[in-house]
């Protein structure tokens, strides 16, 4: 629990998820927490030597990482499906199934503290025999606590995270097993969501914003993906072709509005197709503002505004909502899906971005931000179960050794 007192830049430090060496970004849905795997000192660096000697590839590849996520971000804030899904992840995470493992090690706790304040009354703290009761008591709970642990994490997974929290993490592979199905078109939902980042990295680029150039970026950047990311590429671009660059993101915004978000794919590329060239971009605007019916895609979610309610409040993302309806460039949420160039207007993009140093994203309170990052540190699975096991039997021979020799 993160107390309502002033938290330093060095307490948010180790808040921080590191990632691995291979990924430069990495957005966290059920929180909205962007990290970014450098420090604050070598991405302003970054910057100042890009304004000085323009972007060279290392610069591009870090830019095109974190573009990437902000597009997760957009999507998240502005389409009824992601944030649906969001809020319910938030849901199941705060459960009380879910705190199930937190409540035995409380009472796990509890009973020690209990044990350890008789011996304190009936022998003192002092006497020799008190000290060995209480080592005993300290060793049972440590060893109760790592087999309680050790039972709660699912098979095959050995995590702390796990552990903790397994009702969460089921839930939410139950939930990415959906998203992963293809339909019968060999497009799935998570393939529309990738997909979507994909493609808003690369518009988010000047250079890219011409038919020729975006084909070009898209299958640069899909060369060296997984399968997953190229799937809703793989769908439009032979029916799309040389219009692909004007019905991409307009799609992927459509159809983040469905229930069904892979299902409606087909209905809602041939219903852009149809639209003349040049005025897809109006008439899909049209469209995000009145969904046409698409029995495939099931239930009309509508844009995140529209799923807001007294059952779904729009807790983590509500700070989120206010920004971008009180910034003066007064952007519709279509807009900010389909041009990412749109995101320069903006005299405050609400973009939680950390570094591995804890940089505390601007207009949020440092209580705001470690709120945000203790439960994504959690959900990102930081602590391995594994490293937490060897550590404690490494300690616990000794000390037991120790213990048992002074009764």
């Amino acid at each position: 629990m993160v107390e309502q007192a002033e938290i330093q830049m060095q307490d948010l430090v180790k808040l921080v998820k590191l990632l691995p060496p291979d990924k430069l970004a990495q957005y966290e849905p059920v929180t909205g927490v962007t990290l970014v795997n450098m420090s604050k000192g070598a991405f302003f660096d970054m910057s100042r030597r890009m304004q000085s000697e323009g972007i060279d590839a290392a610069s591009a590849t870090v830019l095109r990482a974190i573009n990437h996520e902000t597009g997760h971000f957009i999507q998240s804030c502005m389409t009824g499906y992601m944030f649906r899904r969001n809020s319910w992840l938030l849901g199941v995470f705060n459960s009380r199934k879910n705190t199930r493992v937190f409540r035995k090690l409380y009472r796990m706790e509890r009973r020690a503290k209990r044990k350890l304040w008789v011996i304190e009354r009936l022998f003192g703290k002092k006497r020799g025999f008190a000290a060995r009761l209480a080592n005993l008591v300290i060793f049972a709970f440590q060893t109760n606590r790592a087999a309680l642990l050790a039972q709660s994490a699912p098979k095959g997974h050995h995590s702390m995270a796990r552990a903790l929290t397994p009702h969460f993490f089921a839930q939410r592979d139950g939930l990415l097993r959906q998203e992963t199905a293809c339909s019968f078109h060999g497009v799935s939902t998570l393939g529309v969501i990738e997909g979507g980042a994909v493609a808003y990295a690369a518009l988010m680029e000047p250079a890219t914003r011409n038919a020729d150039a975006f084909i070009a970026r898209m299958e640069a950047d899909l060369s060296h993906l997984p399968n997953l990311y190229r799937e809703l590429w793989d769908f439009v671009f032979p029916r799309a072709e040389h219009r692909s660059h004007e019905v991409f993101l307009p799609l992927c915004a459509l159809a983040l509005c469905y229930e069904r978000p892979n299902q409606a794919v087909p209905f809602l590329l041939d219903h852009l197709l149809a639209m003349p060239q040049g005025q897809v971009e109006a008439g899909a605007a049209q469209s995000f503002g009145a969904l046409p019916l698409c029995v495939e895609g099931g239930a009309r979610l509508g844009n995140a505004q529209a799923q807001i309610s007294w059952r779904r409040k729009p807790r983590l993302y509500g700070p989120f909502f206010a920004r971008f309806r009180d910034d003066p460039s007064g952007l519709d949420p279509f807009t900010l899906l389909t041009q990412p160039q749109s995101l320069e207007k903006m005299e405050h993009l609400p973009l939680c971005l950390t570094f591995s140093d804890g940089y505390q994203p601007a207009n949020m309170p440092n209580e705001e931000v470690a709120a945000r990052m203790v439960i994504a540190h959690h959900i990102l699975e930081v602590e391995s179960f594994v490293r937490d096991q060897k550590e404690y039997q490494q300690n616990a021979v000794e000390f037991a050794r120790r213990a048992l020799s002074r009764l």
